[in-house]
């Protein structure tokens, strides 16, 4: 009889492990978009995905700037576009930027609180160059941003961890010169900076690297900067924290 118990206890177990391993495969495995921020140039063309979804509906915000086709997406002319994504009765975006592909400055950035996107609106604005923000797959809580010990972007930091990108840009080829922004967190770049310099190759271009922070300024972040846009050339880097336009058109004409 205690033989029976034991055999019908381990069978427990087994079911019970058996379906916490489903329910975690269920949790995993519901539908995400491969990319939430697009940059093209007119005439190229891109496939997005809606991952572990089978029925899906596309449609664009503004078909004459882009067009989708069973998640293929052409770009038609400068512009942006929001393509849409509909499995069920749950709806996936993702923002489409389309450029001229004439121009051959690029203005690249990563803003979890507004700070750095301020100051890359008002660089676009003087520099006229194109501009694409980078997407971490996991978006940052405030939670994740509260500064204690055992916070996500504190974990992120201390481990120089590269967390994934939803960002893609196509057409990084045609531009000369890259203006790449970011805050600084706990005294160097975040770690979305350090994935977009991983996986993408700027040999040959001109990087000009610019933050806001709280005070500690940019030097603590260029070792990685210049470690991992290896063959770039770097130059210029600023703290642009609080900078008017005229700052800031001051800084360009030394670049």
């Amino acid at each position: 009889m205690k033989k029976i118990l034991y055999m019908v206890g381990v069978l427990l177990m087994v079911m019970g492990t058996m379906l916490s391993i489903t329910h975690t495969e269920v949790q995993a495995a519901s539908p995400q978009l491969s990319a939430k921020q697009v940059l093209m140039r007119k005439g190229q063309t891109f496939t997005l995905k809606l991952k572990n979804a089978k029925k899906v509906k596309w449609s664009s915000s503004k078909k004459a700037v882009a067009t989708v086709k069973k998640g293929k997406i052409t770009a038609k002319k400068p512009g942006m576009t929001t393509i849409t994504a509909k499995s069920g009765k749950k709806k996936y975006k993702c923002t489409i930027t389309v450029t001229s592909g004439k121009k051959k400055a690029l203005i690249i950035y990563f803003s979890a609180t507004g700070h750095t996107r301020s100051i890359a609106g008002k660089l676009a604005k003087v520099t006229g160059a194109d501009s694409i923000r980078l997407v971490p797959k996991k978006a940052y809580t405030s939670a994740d941003l509260n500064y204690n010990n055992d916070c996500r972007a504190n974990r992120e930091q201390n481990n120089n961890a590269k967390p994934a990108i939803a960002t893609v840009i196509k057409n990084i080829k045609q531009y000369d010169t890259v203006y790449l922004g970011y805050p600084i967190w706990h005294g160097k770049e975040p770690g979305v900076i350090r994935t977009f310099l991983s996986m993408t190759k700027l040999k040959g271009k001109k990087v000009i690297p610019f933050c806001t922070s709280g005070g500690s300024g940019i030097s603590g972040s260029m070792t990685h900067i210049r470690k991992l846009a290896a063959g770039a050339t770097i130059k210029n880097e600023r703290d642009l924290t609080g900078a008017s336009d005229e700052e800031i058109k001051e800084w360009i004409t030394n670049n």
